[in-house]
């Protein structure tokens, strides 16, 4: 019995047509050792079948279907269904480099004091978002920390409690509070995450309407 090392948590409301893209791009991982924790959080469009479609028989895939609680309850729901050494996400609408785990891993078992892995991604579409600390100014992506990109001890995520919850900036949240407890954090360069910001629907769209 081998122990997981990554799980990867994606948390999806009505986004079947974009399964394809973000599922894909885990099954295509050099890097085989993971779990993928879909937390569906109460779609009504035919994410079900899409996932269903996807996973076929790979056991690493695991789909929950749940009561629409909002992006913060669906990702601390899935927190706790994880079984992997570190944490990590994927929007149901961006993707991953091929590499993107077999890179982090290689950096994790170099770095095994560092408590939470951050940054290395490439932005495909507009590169500025609402900044989470000044409301109504934008801010470059580059100098955020996205949530995506997160590789967290399991044993740390467990004893921060989750994400706090916040109508926006989560994972920003997250990641302060981390550091504020002395955890180790370490910033990364690659580019192995695929940011797409291309949809009408996205959150950061959406309560930020220009």
């Amino acid at each position: 019995f081998m122990k997981t090392f990554f799980s990867i948590v994606m948390a999806t409301y009505n986004r079947s047509r974009l399964l394809d893209r973000s599922i894909k791009s885990v099954l295509n991982q050099t890097f085989t050792n993971w779990e993928l924790i879909i937390v569906d959080d109460g779609s009504s469009d035919d994410t079900k079948n899409h996932v269903k479609e996807l996973k076929k028989n790979d056991h690493r895939i695991k789909y929950i279907h749940k009561k629409h609680l909002g992006i913060v309850a669906t990702r601390n729901f899935a927190l706790k269904k994880c079984n992997g050494d570190y944490i990590t996400f994927l929007d149901s609408d961006d993707a991953y480099r091929s590499d993107h785990l077999a890179h982090h891993a290689k950096l994790i078992k170099k770095n095994q004091e560092v408590d939470l892995f951050y940054g290395g991604l490439k932005v495909i579409g507009s590169k500025f978002v609402p900044d989470v600390e000044i409301p109504g100014k934008k801010i470059s992506i580059s100098k955020c920390t996205p949530g995506g990109t997160f590789f967290i001890k399991n044993i740390v995520i467990s004893k921060v409690g989750g994400f706090p919850n916040k109508e926006i900036g989560e994972d920003h949240a997250l990641f302060l509070q981390i550091k504020k407890l002395g955890y180790k954090v370490k910033k990364l360069r690659a580019p192995s995450y695929i940011y797409y910001r291309t949809e009408p629907d996205e959150i950061t769209k959406q309560k930020f309407i220009e």
